[in-house]
Formats: structure tokens, C-alpha cells, sequence
């Protein structure tokens, strides 16, 4: 008896160091394995219900301003706890989730939550657990004794999911994100890239094969470092392009190495930005970008200094685009040609949400049939203001970034081709040395102007790694998404074996730089991921 009394106060210590020692007792043969369950289970039970009534009795106080700090605190904390509501799933779920169930047990007793519930819920749970422990400790403890690399692997990947769980479990907005995130499957204009791109693995490898070459769209763009397929410099692309074409903004390279000279206050980047005749609001992005990582609008010096404090890579800053429309233009020219064309033109629209004066703006984005299907995205981006109840009619702008995967909807815009426009583009493009295969991101006065070929200022260059994103439109079908990118790949390749037959190679192939440009993007800041 000596040992079940040792394990059933044990818990009130150490609750799992307790379970841990149950198990070893077990495997020693000292207790049985229904006296450790026994033990353990009304030990943890006993430790559960009086916290129970802990919360009760502090319930009871009275708090004044000459009340302890500790019991002032907590009645503060109560009064805002996220575990006051819905607490009966909490006091099951809180059980099995580190660090949740002794403020859910003491705000059940405070809040006078029903004991007979909180009783029967009190042992169903502690009777899973105390078995899931138990019995899970029992498979580890027999499998390290023969397949330890297994074992390990398991562990690992069970600690894992604990830490998951408590992360999504500890923040009710990231609960709401993982309980819709269902929803990106309903769509292919939601999936993964990693998923979605699936069928082109194949494809570019028939191509490969058919070309006998499998490196050819690195070719694609001669004076572009890989191509421009992954990390080439877009402040290199838009020099070329700024030198010889007006329809280009201000723009400004500002790189790590110069920054790092700098200790910039913010009345010392102002100045910086009025000796470059910038003015607020500006655009900060990555020289080196993808998906729109790290593109932001900065309307100030205390937004400007947060982000080189986070951005330790060469910024480019550029004027902000006053008209009104974006859009992104797809360009194809095969080098024996004398003119381009135009492959694809996707219009932009940045969706917005009307406030209805009850809701917070939180709720009101998973009330969106579009906006919750990509929560994590939205959420991020207004984490802020997410409990604020706005007037009745604000329109809330959800995105300004002109990138699918920050949230911009995209949609089919080639009945926008005109002679005229293809003219511009191909005028643009031949600025450029050597470009025959890439997209330039515009923004727009008017339909009417752009299909003139006229009132459109270049935001961004893309090289061979561009895509014709209007298959992105929610109207547009999979197979036809899938036989324009198999189109896109087969002109790339097409272009790349044209340039080496031609010996138009300006910069030799660097395929393990090419990686490392790929694997970095892996370690890029976190804080920067989700744009304006």
C-alpha cells in the first residue's frame, strides 16, 4: 500500500513525474498495473476537483483595492479570460493540453460552473488520460528495448503534435485559422504550391528528356542569373529596364551592407528619403522576393525603421503607384523573332469587407465566403484591430498587395489584348537585353488606357519563374489551368534550347547557387511573410 499512496499524493506534486514513476513500477513488477491506474487516477481526480473548489472559494472573496495582488490579479485576469466561454469543451480538452487545466479548473469553480458536469467530465478525462499514459508508456518503454530508432522517430513526432495543439489551443484566433483551413481544398486556386504543382514534375521531365536537356529554361532569359527561374535580383531588372523606359516609378536599391554603415533614427531616415525626393507612402520588398514576401507599403519612419530592423537583406524602395488598377502581363518572344506577344493578362482586385457595426473584424473575415478560406493570410495582416468593432459601413481594405497567395483575387484578363498593348509590351521588353520570356506587373489608369497601350507605370520585373496567373481565376477550370502551365513550360523550354543554339549565353549556370537561393527562402523572417 505503501507504493499506491506514494503515487496517489505523488500526483498532487508532480503529476507527471508520478505517471513516469507509476510506469517504471509497472515494468519492475513492484505494483500492478490496475493498483497504478488506481492510484493515479484518483490522485489526479482528487488534484482536479479541488482546484475545482479553489476557484470556488476565491469566487466567495470580496476584492478591494487593499485586497492581495495575487487575488486582485486573478479576478482581473477572469474578467478576460478566453476560458470563461465554451468552458464546458475546455474542461475536457484542457486535460490533455499543457498549461490549460489549472486556469480552466479555477475559473470553472469561480465562475460556478455546474459541479455535477464538471465532475462526470473530470472523470472521463482523467480516466482517458490515465490510461492513454499508461498504455502509450507501455508501447515506448517495450519498443526501445528493440527498435530504438523507431521509437524515437514516434516520440518526436508525438511531441510535436503536443506542441502544435497547445500553440493552436492557447490563441482562439489560431483556432479558428486551423478549423477552417479545410476550406482551401474546395478550391485548386487554394491548394499548396507544393501540391498543386505536382503534374508539372513529370511534364518537365518529359520535356527534359524530349530536349535532352533538363537545364534549358535556366537559358531562358540569357542576362538574367538563372533565368530569372529563383532569386535574381529585381532592382538588376528594373535598372535595365528604368534606363530605357518612362513608364517605370522611382525606385531605389538600399542594400544590407549600406544599412549596416547607418544607424538610422527616424528624423535621419526621413531626411534620407527627402535627399532621394521620396515621399510617404513608399514601398518596401526584398530584392530578392517571392510570392510577395516582405512587400509592404510604409507610411512613416516608425514603420520604415521596424522593418530594416527585421529585414536583414537589400531592400529596394520604390514609389507607390497612384493609379488606381493592377494587373500582370505575360510576355513570350522566341529569340529568332522580331516581335513578341502577349501570352496572358490577369487583372487584379484587392478584396474589401463592409463593417457591420456589431461584429468585431475578426469574426466578420470568417464570415466571408473568400476571406475564410484563407484566414491565416487575413488574420495576420489585421492581427491588431481583429477584437475592434468598426462603424457600421467602414470598408476594411483585407489586402493591397497585387499576390495571390497574400490574398489579391485574380481574374482572366486577356479579352484586354489590343494590338496597341502588345505593341507597348514588346517595347518594354526589348528595353531589356535579351528578355524573351517573363511578366511585368503594371499598375493601370483604365481598361480603355492600358488597351491603348498607355497610362501604366512597371511595378515588377519576373523572369522564366513567372507564371500566366490568370488561370488563377475562381471561374477558371483545372484542366485548363494545367494545359496553359504545360503550354508556359513547353515555350520555356522551346526558348532556352533556342538561346544555347544560338549561343546567346551571357551567364554561365551556377545550379548549386540556384539551390542555395531555393533553401533560403526556408529562413526568411517570419514577421515578414504576410504583406500590406
Amino acid at each position: 500500500m505503501t507504493l499506491f499512496w506514494t503515487l496517489f499524493f505523488g500526483t498532487f506534486a508532480l503529476e507527471d513525474v508520478a505517471v513516469l514513476t507509476g510506469l517504471q513500477w509497472v515494468e519492475l513488477g513492484k505494483i500492478g498495473s490496475t493498483g497504478a491506474f488506481t492510484a493515479l487516477f484518483f490522485g489526479i481526480a482528487a488534484g482536479d476537483l479541488g482546484l475545482y473548489f479553489i476557484g470556488r472559494f476565491i469566487g466567495r472573496l470580496k476584492v478591494t483595492e487593499t485586497s492581495p495582488r495575487w487575488i486582485q490579479f486573478f479576478f482581473k485576469k477572469i474578467n478576460n479570460n478566453q476560458f470563461s466561454e465554451k468552458l464546458t469543451l475546455w474542461i475536457f480538452i484542457s486535460r490533455f493540453i499543457p498549461g490549460t487545466r489549472v486556469p480552466t479548473y479555477l475559473v470553472s469553480g469561480f465562475s460556478r460552473y455546474s459541479f455535477a458536469l464538471f465532475f462526470i467530465f473530470t472523470v472521463i478525462s482523467v480516466g482517458l488520460w490515465v490510461s492513454l499514459a499508461l498504455g502509450l508508456g507501455w508501447v515506448v518503454v517495450n519498443q526501445l528495448k528493440s527498435h530504438w530508432l523507431i521509437s524515437t522517430l514516434v516520440v518526436f513526432l508525438i511531441f510535436s503534435m503536443i506542441r502544435l495543439i497547445v500553440k493552436i489551443s492557447l490563441d482562439p484566433w489560431k483556432r479558428k485559422i486551423f478549423f477552417n483551413s479545410w476550406r482551401k481544398w474546395t478550391s485548386y486556386e487554394f491548394w499548396p504550391a507544393w501540391f498543386f504543382y505536382i503534374p508539372i514534375v513529370p511534364f518537365y521531365t518529359l520535356l527534359g528528356l524530349r530536349f535532352r536537356n533538363f537545364f534549358l529554361p535556366f537559358y531562358a532569359n540569357p542576362a538574367i542569373p538563372h533565368g530569372g527561374l529563383l532569386g535574381e535580383s529585381k532592382w538588376q531588372l528594373y535598372k535595365d529596364l528604368k534606363l530605357n523606359h518612362p513608364s517605370t516609378l522611382k525606385t531605389f536599391l538600399l542594400s544590407f551592407e549600406e544599412r549596416k554603415k547607418i544607424n538610422f533614427t527616424a528624423d535621419d531616415f526621413n531626411s534620407f528619403l527627402t535627399e532621394l525626393s521620396f515621399t510617404y507612402p513608399v514601398i518596401f520588398k526584398p530584392d530578392v522576393g517571392q510570392r510577395g514576401f516582405g512587400v509592404r507599403i510604409i507610411r512613416n519612419a516608425t514603420e520604415a525603421l521596424n522593418y530594416l530592423s527585421v529585414g536583414q537583406f537589400d531592400i529596394i524602395i520604390q514609389s507607390l503607384s497612384q493609379f488606381p488598377e493592377e494587373a500582370g502581363l505575360f510576355y513570350i518572344r522566341h529569340p529568332h523573332e522580331a516581335k513578341g506577344r502577349i501570352f496572358s493578362i490577369t487583372t487584379k482586385a484587392f478584396p474589401s469587407l463592409i463593417t457591420d457595426g456589431k461584429n468585431n473584424l475578426g469574426d466578420l473575415i470568417l464570415a466571408d465566403t473568400r476571406a475564410r478560406i484563407m484566414p491565416g493570410v487575413y488574420l495576420e495582416r489585421h492581427k491588431e484591430n481583429l477584437e475592434t468593432i468598426f462603424p457600421a459601413g467602414t470598408k476594411i481594405l483585407l489586402s493591397e498587395c497585387g499576390n495571390h497567395c497574400q490574398g489579391a483575387q485574380f481574374f482572366d484578363g486577356r479579352q484586354l489584348t489590343t494590338p496597341q498593348l502588345a505593341d507597348a509590351v514588346d517595347e518594354v521588353a526589348k528595353s531589356m537585353p535579351h528578355f524573351y520570356f517573363g511578366r511585368f506587373d503594371v499598375r493601370y489608369d483604365s481598361n480603355e488606357k492600358l488597351q491603348q497601350g498607355q497610362n501604366f507605370e512597371i511595378v515588377e520585373v519576373n523572369g522564366a519563374g513567372s507564371e500566366a496567373t490568370h488561370i488563377w481565376d475562381p471561374n477558371f477550370k483545372l484542366i485548363e489551368a494545367y494545359k496553359t502551365l504545360w503550354i508556359q513550360w513547353r515555350e520555356l523550354f522551346q526558348i532556352g534550347h533556342e538561346v544555347k543554339k544560338m549561343n546567346l549565353i551571357q551567364q554561365p549556370l551556377h545550379f548549386f547557387d540556384f539551390l542555395k537561393d531555393v533553401f533560403g527562402l526556408s529562413s526568411r523572417p517570419k514577421e515578414l511573410e504576410t504583406s500590406s
